[in-house]
């Protein structure tokens, strides 16, 4: 069973000599507590958004409308994972993340007509080019930024309760609660840092 946000916290300071560990967190005016959460919520975006891992992969399937060539993202979406959009209805690559300067050409290109689906994000929006003529699919993976969820399965971008859990396994916050924190507070935090990134480099996919 996946370790809570408490328990997450309680295990990574619990060997750090002369510290009193808070028994609560969410709501907790100690300064042990606040500066606890602040380092699991830093370390969640931190993991969201700088790193690549398994249990943050989504797939956003797409629906397009005839005459429309923009659409939205998903509520959760960070980031594409690249080159694996799909035409799931022609069984063709969609090409993309375009550039502005590649999507500049694209789109005001008078010599012919594009055979392939191009993509851009802009204004937080997908936008499609040729714009499509017809109803078709698009499976478009992409990165979560949620990094927790509830005891109710309901995934979250940040802490709300002691019960919330990561998605991610909880060795990767155990080891960067400590690093952080210890760092924060002038601890000695070298072996720390160095057991933080190397959990780091055994979960991540390549």
């Amino acid at each position: 069973m996946t370790m809570t946000l408490l328990e997450i916290v309680t295990e990574a300071l619990d060997d750090i000599n002369s510290l009193v560990v808070p028994t609560w967190l969410i709501g907790n005016s100690d300064d042990t507590a606040r500066q606890a959460i602040a380092i699991a919520k830093k370390i969640g975006r931190e993991l969201t958004r700088d790193h690549s891992f398994q249990q943050h992969q989504r797939i956003h399937t797409l629906t397009t409308v005839a005459g429309t060539d923009n659409y939205a993202l998903p509520d959760d979406y960070d980031r594409f994972i690249p080159m694996a959009a799909w035409d799931s209805t022609r069984y063709l690559p969609m090409v993309g993340n375009e550039t502005p300067q590649d999507w500049a050409t694209l789109t005001n290109n008078q010599v012919g007509v594009a055979t392939d689906n191009y993509f851009q994000l802009r204004n937080n929006r997908i936008y499609i080019y040729p714009t499509p003529s017809s109803v078709w699919s698009a499976s478009m993976p992409y990165y979560t930024k949620n990094y927790c969820k509830s005891a109710l399965d309901v995934e979250q971008s940040t802490w709300s309760l002691d019960t919330d859990v990561p998605l991610v396994t909880e060795d990767l916050f155990i080891a960067g609660v400590r690093y952080y924190f210890c760092k924060a507070n002038n601890i000695p935090y070298a072996d720390a840092e160095f057991e933080y990134n190397s959990i780091i480099d055994r979960r991540e996919v390549t």
